[in-house]
């Protein structure tokens, strides 16, 4: 009975938000007092936020169309959504360092952005990540003791208009690719050792490889889980887009608060352990409070490359969580 009215309950909500979103749309105004532009996991916090000012009015942007589709609703149907109308279908120039292979770049193109098309998991940010933020914008309240507030919150409420070129560059910096052959034989020696062994037919691929071989292996297998970040990083020096308070140099009344203004990429997997970021960019928006690597990502996606025969999905927890291991690197 409680299940039957909680669903109920559910199915009214997302009946409510459609009734208003139509009635929203059909009214727009000339003017308003904050536009945020992107619908994505920061740019929604923010509308809300802002929203709950009675006094205030609000235009939230978004260049694609209603999540409003079973391949968004459906949380095991989202890689339908890669390569559609809900794609942005970004491409990465070709990549010498890979071979002459161009990285796709998938980002979200409809209402919730990048949290709409993947699949949605929860994990704090990594403690020396905000530490990190804290001390390259020179802002004390960015650290970990200060966001760790903010996700206990949350946790307890259960465009570009011309074609745009991107160098992914990816594996381009000699440590990248020393990174990258350490986690694959890391994951190799995982994988083919005696706690394994019960539950292991055999190695499919990459096999017992090394130097040139195993580099060549890692180009042609190298690709990325999206979510890109950092390219309006928050600092002082010159690179820096953004200050503390995530306002942009040299532009009255804009802010940014999403994950490109990240000073680098984080430690841990985005996500738990895949979408670290999504929570990540939650939080920098709950943390924006509207104020007036080789990354794991890719270490993982390499891990996807190392197949083996296996008799169960079972995995000793000795061996702890992705996380650690590649954070042993």
């Amino acid at each position: 009975m409680g299940s039957n009215n909680e669903k109920r309950s559910a199915a009214d909500f997302v009946e409510r938000v459609r009734v208003n979103q139509r009635k929203l749309s059909s009214a727009l105004k000339s003017h308003y007092d904050y536009i945020v532009c992107g619908s994505g996991s920061s740019g929604s916090v923010v509308a809300r936020r802002l929203a709950e000012n009675p006094d205030v009015s609000v235009l939230l942007l978004e260049a694609g169309g209603s999540d409003d589709v079973p391949s968004v609703t459906e949380a095991a149907r989202w890689f339908e959504n890669l390569g559609t109308e809900r794609d942005w279908a970004f491409v990465a120039q070709p990549n010498p360092h890979l071979k002459g292979r161009s990285m796709p770049l998938s980002m979200g193109k409809v209402l919730g952005g990048g949290s709409s098309i993947n699949v949605m998991f929860w994990a704090r940010g990594h403690r020396n990540d905000w530490d990190f933020f804290a001390s390259e914008s020179g802002d004390p309240t960015w650290d970990y003791e200060s966001v760790l507030n903010i996700y206990r919150r949350m946790e307890d409420w259960q465009y570009p208009d011309d074609p745009i070129q991107i160098e992914a560059n990816t594996l381009s910096h000699p440590d990248d690719l020393k990174a990258a052959v350490a986690c694959v034989e890391l994951c190799r020696e995982i994988g083919n050792s005696a706690a394994l062994r019960p539950f292991t037919k055999r190695e499919v691929m990459p096999g017992d490889l090394s130097g040139a071989a195993l580099e060549d292996f890692i180009r042609d297998a190298a690709s990325t889980y999206h979510h890109q970040t950092c390219t309006a990083k928050m600092g002082r020096d010159s690179m820096s887009v953004v200050d503390g308070q995530l306002k942009v140099y040299g532009i009255e009344n804009l802010r940014i608060a999403d994950g490109s203004i990240m000073p680098r990429d984080q430690r841990q997997h985005h996500g738990s352990l895949h979408h670290h970021r999504r929570a990540c960019r939650r939080g920098l928006a709950e943390r924006a409070q509207v104020r007036g690597i080789v990354d794991v990502a890719f270490c993982a996606r390499l891990n996807d490359s190392l197949q083996f025969e296996s008799h169960s999905s079972y995995v000793p927890s000795d061996f702890g969580s992705q996380e650690n291991l590649c954070q042993s690197l």
